[in-house]
């Protein structure tokens, strides 16, 4: 009886244990499906109405979303971070022109002096004398209507540099600076302007200044564009690269003889409206220079016309009040009067000498003008040294041949009375052998 009592007894706990293993499970699986819906915190999670077949839930069916919608960092990749423009932003390279550099200023340096670009000067202590000779037209060269035949070109093929100035050569050597008024281009261009008459001669005849003692070329007048600016230009390089000193419009000479610096400004009266204007800046300019002497050269009057125009009369006194030391005039192709204003003097016109523009002028008469100017210690004086020698454009009368003459007895003394005739307007007179005859004060 006991063995059956116990078989009984070890079956009940079989199924007593066998129960609990059973609530056990159950309880597991509700806290589980609790969490599942997660939703919001207001829902009763206490009640485990586990019972529900709310396990049907598609398992783990969490809406779709709930990743939210493939929040792979919304394209984390930078925001089109290519990389950031790795190519340096429009890095051109940041103006890897240098900047801006043009070079500065390659334009060529400036050819004429700056104003300061003069070392002081030390005046020469005690007297000096300087003495210049002047003269009229030249133009070494041709019109473009004129012949080969009998020209000056000819000339210069036949006879060479040295022909032309033979008959003066002793006076340019023997002074300090001789001024001419170079009447036309030397030039190759064929730049023709529309006028009557061109002149031009060749770039070589630069050679005849050098050769005759001939030191500074006025070049303003009527004829230095004959032949464009291309013309005026090549001129002015060969002049430069000869040595000649030039001068024309505001561009201003300056030339140093025996430690004394003069000045010469050489204007174009005929045409341009600046023509005081640089006669006026010149002066003042060549003073801060350090010249003692200072001569214009004007290029004024009418062709042809022995009598001095109006605008002569007035310029010419009004450059010597500008400061001026010296006049000398040229264009009318004819001698005019001298003027002596305040103790200095104005040649009107020394008319042609070296003059290739005309093969056979009806008035050969010209004339040279000489001074010797006195500086005593640095600074001009008062003091009158001057004479007009009477000449002949060449050294025949039966045409030109382009070599100036020096005029003797009858002939000297019949350009001084002609010179004087001319003068008289301005009470002015030359002696006998031209010299000027200035009234006892």
């Amino acid at each position: 009886m006991k063995g059956i009592i116990a078989c009984v007894l070890a079956a009940l706990l079989v199924l007593s244990l066998a129960a609990c293993a059973s609530e056990s499970t159950t309880e597991n699986t509700t806290s589980t499906t609790t969490t599942a819906p997660k939703t919001t915190a207001t829902d009763p999670v206490t009640e485990p109405t586990v019972t529900e077949p709310s396990v049907t839930e598609p398992p783990v069916t969490e809406p779709p979303v709930t990743e939210p919608p493939v929040t792979e960092p919304p394209v984390t990749e930078p925001p089109a971070t290519e990389p950031p423009t790795t190519e340096p932003p429009a890095t051109e390279p940041p103006e890897t022109k240098p900047p801006v550099d043009e070079p500065p200023a390659t334009k060529p340096p400036v050819t004429k002096p700056e104003p300061d670009s003069l070392p002081p000067l030390e005046p020469v202590e005690g007297e000096v004398q300087i003495t210049m000779t002047f003269v009229g037209d030249c133009t070494f060269g041709r019109n473009h209507k004129a012949a080969y035949s009998n020209s000056f070109d000819e000339c210069y093929d036949n006879y060479g540099v040295d022909y032309f100035f033979a008959n003066v050569i002793d006076i340019f050597e023997n002074d300090d600076i001789t001024v001419i008024n170079l009447e036309g281009p030397l030039t190759t261009s064929n730049d023709i302007q529309t006028k009557t008459w061109n002149h031009k001669g060749r770039p070589e005849y630069v050679n005849i200044m050098t050769e005759s003692s001939i030191e500074v070329a006025g070049f303003a007048n009527n004829h230095r564009l004959d032949y464009g600016q291309s013309g005026s230009d090549e001129t002015v390089k060969v002049m430069e690269e000869a040595g000649v000193t030039y001068c024309y419009d505001d561009n201003y000479a300056i030339y140093e003889v025996k430690g004394v610096r003069v000045g010469i400004v050489s204007v174009n009266a005929l045409q341009g409206s600046k023509v005081e204007k640089w006669l006026r800046e010149g002066h003042d300019y060549l003073r801060e220079q350090g010249c003692a002497i200072v001569v214009a050269s004007i290029h004024w009057g009418d062709d042809k016309a022995t009598s001095t125009n109006s605008y002569q009369r007035d310029l010419g006194p009004r450059a010597i009040d500008m400061g001026y030391d010296f006049i000398f005039g040229h264009h009318s192709h004819v001698l005019q009067a001298v003027q002596e204003y305040k103790g200095k003097f104005i040649c009107y016109s020394l008319g042609n000498f070296c003059y290739g523009g005309s093969k056979n002028p009806a008035d050969k008469d010209s004339a040279i003008f000489q001074q010797t100017f006195t500086v005593v210690d640095g600074v001009l004086t008062d003091k009158v040294d001057a004479k007009l020698i009477p000449c002949y454009l060449s050294s025949v009368s039966s045409r030109n041949d382009y070599r100036p003459t020096l005029a003797v007895e009858e002939e000297f003394q019949r350009i001084i009375e002609k010179i004087n005739k001319y003068s008289k307007r301005f009470d002015f007179a030359l002696d006998s052998e031209g010299r000027p005859i200035m009234d006892e004060e």
